[in-house]
């Protein structure tokens, strides 16, 4: 794929971003976007394997080369995650550049576990709810993930098997579960969306 023309400016911005016109950046396969709370943008490649910040100044850095990335999050302290999709990880990226496994060990698979112990199959989008836990939507094992930071522990929250069917907890099936947010599940391929409450069986609320 070729690079590809981003200006960081033409969407609203939170508030604290200048909004000063800066040159396109250039970018390849960019797949991911997040905001941290100071207005700074993140942006995750997927065929340049980058994580870029666009400072509220309009200034591009290069973050982190941490590989494939698919999906990003960043938490209140300006920690960065990125889901490694080709190799089945979910990574950790200090504010220096730094980066570690939060979970995932490389292979392929479906286990519960802590960091390493656990496995995904293509882990894509990533989201965090306000209590500061880390979601996963893990694509080819048509579940949603939930990840302890602090401790790299990984549960399955929703889904089971690939299928159509709503319900709570793993009776909830879906289909290649690419992206997700606070109590929103995305089916691609169905080109709709599906909902699923909260751990504490709260419906969301109205829109």
């Amino acid at each position: 794929m070729s690079a590809t023309q981003l200006n960081a400016t033409t969407s609203a911005p939170p508030v604290g971003f200048s909004g000063v016109a800066t040159p396109p950046i250039a970018t390849t396969g960019p797949v991911a976007l997040t905001f941290d709370a100071a207005g700074t943008l993140y942006i995750g490649e997927y065929d340049g394997g980058r994580v870029l910040k666009v400072l509220p100044s309009g200034e591009v850095e290069t973050l982190a080369t941490p590989g494939y990335v698919y999906g990003i999050a960043v938490d209140a302290a300006g920690t960065v995650y990125a889901s490694d999709i080709w190799n089945h990880r979910i990574l950790k990226i200090l504010p220096d550049g730094t980066v570690g496994t939060l979970a995932g060990s490389g292979a392929q698979g479906s286990a519960d576990g802590i960091g390493t112990a656990a496995q995904f199959y293509y882990p894509c989008g990533l989201a965090f709810d306000a209590a500061g836990m880390l979601y996963v939507a893990d694509r080819d094992n048509h579940r949603i993930r939930r990840i302890d930071p602090s401790t790299g522990a990984v549960t399955t929250v929703a889904g089971s098997v690939q299928g159509d069917v709503d319900g709570s907890g793993t009776g909830l099936q879906v289909q290649h579960a690419m992206g997700c947010r606070l109590r929103c599940v995305r089916q691609p391929l169905r080109g709709r969306h599906r909902q699923h409450e909260d751990p504490q069986g709260q419906p969301p609320p109205a829109r």
